[in-house]
């Protein structure tokens, strides 16, 4: 009897989650709260919002709307063809409100996440996700720029010019083959 061959795309981290479940619901939330949209469109603007990197799949997106709308944070305002257009309601902008009220538990949520994730890496494709990393949220911070305030921009101007400092020194470490 010949040996089972396995399919080459099938594999035991392919149940993983790029994105967990309950941080893909609040971000359908935040992209609804701007703009009437259908499952496709989220998951491509999700896609567009990370640069082509990260695309939640249907399986993922459908239950999840599904899910919402039961719980009342969103509702489907009308049907385009096969798709329902949904709308965010008072429920789901609360939750958002909530969650935003809730800035520093979330923040520290986003900085554990990748850590996790990056721990699985060799040091050297760490260190190379890191600066891949780095580039997408200087990126993203670009785009934001022009939605801070003047006080919102200096307090950014101080913590980037301290993150400057850190990076240059770094760079200066690693040139010297140097390391803490």
């Amino acid at each position: 009897m010949m040996p089972r061959q396995s399919h080459p795309h099938l594999h035991w981290h392919d149940g993983l989650q790029a994105i967990p479940r309950g941080m893909l619901k609040l971000l359908i939330l935040r992209l609804l709260e701007n703009s009437e949209m259908s499952g496709i469109d989220l998951m491509r603007l999700m896609e567009e919002r990370t640069g082509g990197v990260w695309r939640p799949s249907p399986g993922s997106v459908y239950p999840l709307l599904a899910g919402l709308e039961h719980h009342g944070m969103i509702q489907a305002v009308r049907t385009d063809g096969r798709s329902k257009i949904y709308a965010i309601t008072d429920k789901g902008l609360n939750v958002l409100k909530n969650v935003r009220n809730r800035q520093e538990s979330v923040e520290q949520k986003v900085r554990v996440g990748p850590l996790f994730w990056l721990s699985l890496l060799e040091p050297e494709d760490r260190a190379s996700a890191y600066v891949k990393l780095i580039t997408v949220v200087i990126s993203r911070l670009k785009e934001s720029v022009g939605e801070l305030t003047t006080s919102q921009r200096r307090k950014t101007v101080r913590l980037l010019r301290g993150l400057s400092e850190e990076i240059s020194s770094i760079i200066d470490e690693m040139e010297d083959g140097s390391t803490d």
